[in-house]
């Protein structure tokens, strides 16, 4: 289907859905008068180049799966700051056309308590952009504190905002940070007391993770960090070179599954204190040669499947302690080089 869609529209009208439309490119212009709407749902739209203007008018709204940001302050992203009876999912697309952080903040996302699922994307591929305009752009699009899961896709600071770890968010189970190529440290996130899932993908600028990672400075008193992270995955960080690990460190206590692919510089140890670590994936990781941080066991007692691809140095370091042996229960496959790249459980 092809733009524009002419269709008669009935005032009346509750419920629109176009999800999967994919050749859709442009909404009905009259949208505006459709005040009685309450579920837009363009899921997959992927040809959709822009809201319609007037969004905003659309106060009985409860369901809004994607906002696309357009260019012009008729369907600019302030729209959104009349939609605050919006529930559950909502990505914003096209952030890069949002031009400064006061433009984001008339969106008022803080306001939007049922939003519990929130996506914000910028294009991972284009012009090189401002960092302390995306910093500051993004300070101001800061969530309701009764957030579930956040993902990131193409945010183009070099550090994020503080709010992101703060530990009020005590809902967070997940959070996704992809494409975020000009970052240059991880944000602070061991505090965030129910985060359940973590993926840091792609972020091509980092160098090291540091004891920024695992507190900050929200408040003097700092709990376990990462007390409940049950998942955590590092891919495509082609410059990470060192993930440091404080002494006496007891974060991760939760962790069950760790996979790190794709990071073709770093060395050294893992954390040494991963009492549930059940699944461990490494792969595409030449430089890395052992796992001596788990002592004399090599692994911890509690694995029972270790996964590794196209690391030599760290598959004859494994082979040179014979961790392949026949009747091993807990390991998967007969030989490093044997096994499967991924895993999907």
């Amino acid at each position: 289907m092809n733009s524009p869609l002419k269709l008669p529209l009935p005032l009346q009208l509750k419920g629109i859905q176009l999800s999967y439309c994919e050749k859709l490119e442009v909404l009905p212009c009259r949208m505006q008068n459709l005040v009685n709407l309450r579920h837009l749902d363009i899921t997959g739209t992927y040809s959709l180049k822009e809201m319609p203007k007037g969004m905003s008018k659309l106060k009985h709204l409860n369901f809004l799966s994607d906002y696309i940001v357009g260019k012009h302050e008729e369907n600019g992203i302030r729209d959104l700051g009349a939609l605050d009876n919006l529930h559950g999912l909502l990505r914003i697309a096209k952030l890069e056309n949002v031009n400064n952080s006061r433009e984001a903040l008339e969106a008022k996302m803080d306001n939007k308590k049922h939003i519990n699922i929130l996506e914000l994307i910028w294009p991972t591929e284009g012009d090189i952009v401002d960092v302390e305009t995306a910093r500051d752009i993004l300070e101001e699009l800061q969530p309701h504190r009764n957030l579930k899961e956040l993902t990131s896709i193409g945010y183009g600071g070099e550090i994020f905002p503080d709010w992101l770890g703060f530990s009020c968010y005590s809902n967070i189970t997940k959070l996704r940070m992809n494409g975020c190529k000009n970052c240059r440290q991880v944000p602070s996130l061991g505090q965030l007391p129910f985060l359940q899932h973590l993926e840091i993908l792609r972020f091509d600028g980092l160098e090291r993770i540091g004891s920024e990672f695992y507190n900050n400075d929200e408040s003097s008193h700092q709990g376990t960090p990462f007390r409940s992270l049950q998942r955590l995955t590092f891919f495509g960080m082609p410059r990470w070179r060192e993930w440091h690990i404080p002494d006496d460190f007891d974060g991760f206590p939760k962790l069950r599954r760790l996979s790190i692919e794709r990071c073709p510089v770093l060395s050294g140890d893992l954390p040494a204190h991963l009492p549930a670590l059940e699944i461990l994936c490494i792969g595409e990781c030449p430089e890395m040669d052992c796992l001596d941080c788990f002592g004399e066991e090599c692994l911890p007692r509690s694995l029972t499947t270790l996964w590794i691809n196209n690391c030599q140095k760290l598959e004859r370091w494994i082979t040179s302690k014979g961790l392949f042996k026949s009747g091993d229960a807990r390991l998967q496959g007969t030989s490093p080089t044997h096994l499967p790249p991924k895993i999907n459980d």
